[in-house]
């Protein structure tokens, strides 16, 4: 019989280098373990590989910054944090 594990689910934000401002993006991430929120992806994958729904995230222009409705991205994965969905 296996074992039925609940699953936290974290909304992925990062903090933009264009504006200083936090955004939210699309991506959504699911972990056993509830004491990631506010963590950084550094932290939540540590010793594993980056899912490539937050990969993305890294690349240039991939994501956009509503304060001065750009496109951005954030390469530094110690800006890109998980917080916990409601």
């Amino acid at each position: 019989m296996t074992a039925i594990t609940d699953m936290s689910v974290y909304n992925v934000s990062y903090y933009c280098n264009e504006c200083g401002g936090w955004h939210a993006t699309a991506t959504r991430v699911q972990f056993a373990n509830s004491e990631l929120d506010g963590q950084s992806i550094v932290v939540a994958y540590l010793g594993r590989d980056l899912p490539s729904s937050i990969k993305v995230i890294q690349e240039p222009d991939k994501l956009h910054c509503p304060s001065i409705n750009r496109p951005t991205s954030q390469p530094d994965p110690n800006k890109i944090f998980l917080i916990l969905a409601t």
